[in-house]
């Protein structure tokens, strides 16, 4: 039995709940979303052949991250079982209600879905995780998400529970206009060396690296990843200062990150 593993991920929370899941379930593949939105035409379908699908994303200010909204309008899913997470560290809010809704227009019925606790990675408004927060989270991530794996193990549905009356509204904020206003309080600081590292952890492929320097382009998903990876602290975000900490998950190493993103391919 074959189990496709699908994942979202900024700084390495979602990335490290897929790893445990697939450790868990034989003949099992994770695959990056990114990966494969980037690998298929812009507009053609994305082909989801396996006995069990699992689909891992981070809840953003209530909703799905925009790509994995968009990987799932373009999915032809062919499995048995579709098993949802998002993962949150306030609210989920309408974000595990909207994926269900995408994956049952795709025609799958037996459905279970659960939100799983995790570290907070948005630093812009709640501020850095301390070192205590990030390991009471971390363990708290690890024993739900072993809970969840039992549920797959026993091919469980559920009906998903929970709604925000304001899940559309600040989606609708954050996801169509938010991300293009926020993209513009990046700044690249004279400490860029142009190792890349920004241009292979972005989900969205907004960012190059011309005349040793990275420059952003359209499509940020606000992920952060980039400004929690760079290794020089090289970005700065609006009024954080530059040698503020960065997060991002401790089972999670900058290379494999990278490596994930790319499609499970080292990045060159």
């Amino acid at each position: 039995m074959s189990t496709k593993i699908y994942y979202f991920s900024g700084t390495g929370n979602c990335l490290s709940c897929a790893k445990q899941i697939s450790s868990n379930i034989e003949n099992s593949q994770i695959i990056s979303i990114p990966s494969v939105m980037h690998a298929s035409p812009k507009k053609g379908k994305i082909e989801i052949t396996a006995d069990k699908v699992v689909i891992i994303f981070p809840a953003y200010a209530y909703l799905a991250p925009v790509m994995v909204k968009k990987f799932l309008k373009r999915a032809v899913i062919k499995c048995q079982n579709v098993y949802i997470f998002a993962l949150y560290a306030t609210k989920t809010g309408g974000a595990l209600k909207q994926v269900r809704k995408l994956v049952k227009k795709a025609g799958i019925k037996n459905i279970y879905g659960a939100k799983i606790i995790s570290v907070e990675n948005y630093v812009a408004i709640f501020g850095f995780p301390s070192v205590e927060e990030v390991e009471k989270k971390c363990a708290m991530q690890y024993d739900e998400t072993n809970l969840h794996i039992e549920a797959i193990k026993n091919s469980e549905t559920n009906i998903t529970k929970g709604f925000h009356p304001l899940s559309p509204i600040i989606g609708f904020f954050f996801g169509s206009l938010g991300r293009r206003v926020l993209k513009t309080r990046f700044k690249v600081l004279d400490t860029c060396n142009g190792c890349g590292v920004c241009m292979k952890v972005c989900p969205a492929k907004c960012i190059v690296i011309k005349e040793g320097r990275a420059k952003f382009k359209k499509g940020c998903e606000h992920c952060q990843g980039c400004f929690n990876y760079c290794p020089k602290k090289a970005l700065k975000f609006a009024k954080i200062k530059s040698d503020s900490d960065r997060y991002h998950n401790p089972k999670i190493s900058t290379t494999e990150f990278c490596d994930y993103q790319c499609g499970n391919e080292k990045c060159e």
